[in-house]
């Protein structure tokens, strides 16, 4: 009864900062596996259902609160890189804009430093073009695993990600 009183408070307060929880019962029944089964499908809804307003209010506080510890954005500036200095960038999303410009890029990948966000990725490794930083914007574990499955270890070596 206190599990469904705390699902409750969650719902009603808006609560969708959960990235992990854990459940622990210490005998195992039918009924026991369907309550759980079920409580976790729901709590899937709760963590990434409701939109990404609350996610980028808790990457905010996270950023924050990193930074007051001192953490780092980057180990390394790529201002410091003598490579990086004065080099122009090119900016990658997917779409129709990718389609017309897979010639220029690739054309222009070694005198430029290239940035793929999202989905594009997966197709710039397609192409057989590497990027050299690659920004996410959304944290569920779903862009995770599709970065994961469209990419290969290889190609995400050395790769800088910002997210």
């Amino acid at each position: 009864m206190k599990l469904l009183i705390a699902l409750k408070i969650i719902y009603r307060n808006r609560i969708f900062n959960l990235s992990k929880y854990y459940i622990y019962y210490h005998y195992e029944n039918n009924a026991m596996k369907q309550f759980i089964n079920n409580f976790q499908r729901q709590m899937k809804k709760v963590t990434y259902g409701y939109g990404f307003y609350d996610d980028e209010r808790v990457g905010l506080s996270h950023t924050i609160e990193n930074t007051h510890r001192g953490y780092p954005v980057s180990r390394v500036s790529l201002l410091q890189r003598k490579d990086t200095v004065d080099v122009p960038v090119i900016i990658i999303g997917n779409g129709p804009s990718l389609d017309e410009s897979i010639n220029f890029i690739k054309a222009n990948r070694e005198r430029a430093i290239i940035i793929s966000c999202g989905s594009s990725f997966g197709t710039l490794k397609r192409l057989g073009i590497k990027p050299h930083i690659h920004i996410e914007q959304e944290r569920p574990q779903a862009t995770y695993d599709w970065l994961k499955s469209s990419t290969d270890e290889e190609i995400r070596k050395g790769v800088y990600f910002l997210a």
